[in-house]
């Protein structure tokens, strides 16, 4: 079976260097430094040079899709999936992965004091590996630089002239993860994967796109990537808020809320802006949680129906209002800033 896997950044080895003792050996960037299983299935490989590896075949909502794609990749027919099968069957697998890359990007800065620029994870950017115990081992990739950086794990790629620290993608490492990192990591996406049917891991990936497009300066894709997160979670607390009053005792043994009624509550008369004031006002969104939803409304409503230009500070404020409602949420941190550059 086929498993997927992308390169964390650059700007990092997992666990150990392969530079150690004034000795540098680039073989050693390809040494399995940690084996990860979450609870649910999902078997996680950590390279030293920062390539994360993952296996779905026993993690139950994808494992009849990947022992289907075993048969046909065996057998050499074509996959009977069109195009639309095929793009939803890698985006399924590449939003596990943006989820792991947020949270790997949070456990660093939590635990290790330090900042990692986000990585985002598109269908272009995975490598394709056969499985650890197939005899033919094989790696593809759809990205030229995912090419040139596995590549460094040969010796053939470095010149006597120059010390390897002048390659890129050796020199501009900075910092060794450690494997409590890791392991913290893993156990945030555990607990997104644990709340899948509740958009956990959809809403999870979406911020890592977020914080992806704040870093890049693109400050409109950041605004409305969080608006999408918060509205996500307006829309929940206000049908939580809802099947809580169907239990309201009424006379004559009525329902409070019945069917029909719940749907008139849940439609489009009541709009983001209707339902977070709803929200505030029966206790169920903070007056912190408020202020910074209604700003963040105001910011992409302006953007939106004027084209006005997205400022800096506000798309940090939206970033910061999505992870604060996914932290209410799910009882996992991620980052709600991030460090800029130009």
């Amino acid at each position: 079976m086929a498993r997927y896997a992308y390169f964390f950044g650059g700007q990092v080895w997992l666990i150990k260097s392969p530079d150690t003792g004034g000795t540098f050996n680039p073989q050693s960037m390809a040494d399995t430094v940690l084996q990860c299983s979450t609870k649910h299935g999902i078997l996680i490989d950590h390279a030293c040079d920062g390539l994360i590896v993952f296996d779905f075949k026993k993690y139950r909502p994808l494992a009849s899709e990947e022992a289907q794609q075993d048969i046909e990749r065996r057998s050499g027919s074509v996959s009977n999936m069109d195009f639309q099968a095929s793009s939803s069957f890698i985006l399924r697998r590449t939003e596990i992965m943006n989820a792991h890359s947020i949270c790997l990007k949070a456990a660093i800065r939590e635990r290790q004091k330090f900042g990692i620029p986000a990585t985002w994870v598109s269908p272009h950017g995975v490598v394709h590996m056969s499985d650890a115990n197939d005899s033919l081992q094989s790696v593809s990739f759809k990205s030229q630089w995912d090419s040139y950086q596995y590549s460094a794990r040969y010796g053939s790629q470095y010149g006597a002239s120059l010390p390897p620290q002048f390659d890129p993608r050796v020199g501009l490492r900075s910092l060794v993860v450690v494997e409590e990192s890791l392991r913290d990591a893993v156990d945030r996406l555990e607990s997104c994967v644990e709340k899948v049917n509740d958009g956990a891991l959809k809403l999870c990936s979406l911020i890592n796109l977020a914080v992806n497009s704040l870093e890049d300066h693109d400050y409109p894709r950041c605004l409305v990537t969080c608006w999408v997160v918060i509205e996500a979670f307006l829309n929940k607390k206000w049908q939580d808020y809802l099947r809580q009053c169907t239990s309201r005792d009424v006379s004559g043994g009525r329902t409070f809320i019945n069917k029909d009624r719940f749907k008139k509550l849940t439609s489009n008369d009541y709009t983001a802006s209707i339902i977070t004031e709803n929200l505030s006002l029966v206790g169920k969104l903070s007056f912190e949680e408020y202020s910074l939803v209604e700003e963040v409304r105001r910011t992409r409503n302006k953007w939106m129906h004027e084209l006005a230009d997205v400022p800096i500070d506000k798309a940090s404020i939206a970033l910061r209002a999505a992870a604060e409602l996914f932290k209410s949420e799910f009882s996992v941190e991620l980052p709600s800033g991030t460090s800029l550059r130009l």
